[in-house]
């Protein structure tokens, strides 16, 4: 038995299930015929995903004996209860592909409205953040700029060059600067 985009044979014809309710007989098997429909839906639901070793697994294991037990409960005709599944099999098939369908719609639609919007938003924090940070980095660079630009001292008188030769100008330029450091008093005063 295969199941899920792939024909099942059950034999027996639509037209039966014409004749009865659109529910089956559920004289106490009501458990064991959702225990089909969920089982048959999974089945389906895993193929669409592409595990169809699951699914086949599913299909050879645990249908089959979904449907065993049902079956043996069910007081219809073997060609009633081939009916009723087969009706039950393309009823799913209708239900799933109209879901995977308005889930693709979805997808689509949301992807056209919020994908563009979410851009436009990180994309107007992401300007904001750089924003900030460019114009932090300016303020830094024009402070470093204007540190640089100014001179650590003023200027002093521009010194004229002494020979190394001349003794006494040397020892009168020394005794200067040492005035100039300690504040107009010589460094050798007693």
């Amino acid at each position: 038995m295969t199941a899920c985009n792939e024909t099942l044979d059950l034999g027996g014809s639509h037209a039966l299930w014409n004749q009865m309710n659109e529910t089956p007989d559920l004289d106490g098997s009501q458990a064991l015929w959702n225990q089909i429909v969920g089982d048959y839906r999974q089945i389906c639901i895993l193929r669409r995903q592409g595990q169809n070793a699951e699914a086949s697994r599913l299909v050879r294991e645990k249908l089959p004996q979904s449907i065993a037990l049902w079956a043996r409960q069910d007081g219809r005709n073997a060609a009633q209860k081939k009916a009723v599944l087969e009706h039950l099999f393309a009823t799913e098939h209708r239900f799933l592909d109209s879901l995977f369908a308005s889930q693709r719609e979805l997808a689509a639609r949301l992807a056209e409205l919020l994908i563009p919007a979410v851009s436009q938003h990180v994309g107007r924090e992401v300007r904001k953040v750089i924003t900030g940070h460019f114009e932090a980095l300016c303020c830094q660079l024009a402070r470093a700029k204007e540190a640089f630009s100014q001179p650590s001292e003023p200027p002093g008188p521009a010194r004229e060059r002494i020979r190394f030769a001349d003794i006494p100008a040397v020892i009168d330029a020394v005794l200067a600067e040492q005035q100039a450091d300690h504040g107009g008093q010589g460094a050798f005063t007693r």
